[in-house]
């Protein structure tokens, strides 16, 4: 897939929307070191950030290459590419979704928000009617804004997460 999206560029202190040709390939596993390396290095400033409002410590539950190969066979993980550098990945396997990661400099650029859909697309592909997500504190805005509604509030792996939920025949949870 070729998606583009506005690319900012600060120059002079000024926000100027130009065009961001983003590429959203299937996985292959010899890349699985280079985006289990993306995902820890994400997480990590995720956690910082979140963690820093808290004044708690960040945990980093890692992602590795044999969980990403693994995830390939039993469903899809997307990389999306911008000039060459991955700057985004995401998973989903029957009617979950797992591992959003953007680089952090990209939040808010759409990045995030086109590779849900390309999940949402290969689900909906599959016949699945409603799909879910695990969201953290931090993302609940993010996939409230992909129209995902929030279900409960769940502790996992010591951390706060919402499950989350998007019917993808009617638009509704």
């Amino acid at each position: 897939w070729l998606v583009c999206l506005p690319e900012y560029s600060n120059q002079m202190g000024r926000s100027r929307p130009r065009k961001m040709t983003l590429q959203i390939t299937r996985f292959d596993e010899s890349s699985a070191l280079d985006v289990s390396g993306f995902i820890v290095h994400v997480k990590h400033t995720a956690n910082a950030l979140e963690h820093a409002k808290k004044g708690t410590r960040p945990t980093i539950d890692l992602v590795t290459p044999e969980m990403l190969i693994e995830a390939s066979g039993t469903g899809l993980v997307l990389l999306a590419e911008f000039r060459g550098q991955l700057v985004g990945t995401g998973t989903v396997i029957h009617q979950w979704i797992y591992n959003v990661f953007v680089e952090p400099t990209l939040w808010r650029s759409g990045v995030g928000r086109r590779i849900v859909e390309a999940l949402e697309t290969h689900a909906q592909q599959e016949h699945v009617q409603k799909i879910g997500l695990f969201s953290s504190m931090m993302a609940i805005g993010f996939y409230e804004s992909c129209g995902f509604r929030r279900h409960r509030n769940l502790i996992i792996h010591q951390q706060k997460v919402v499950e989350m939920y998007k019917d993808l025949v009617n638009n509704r949870v």
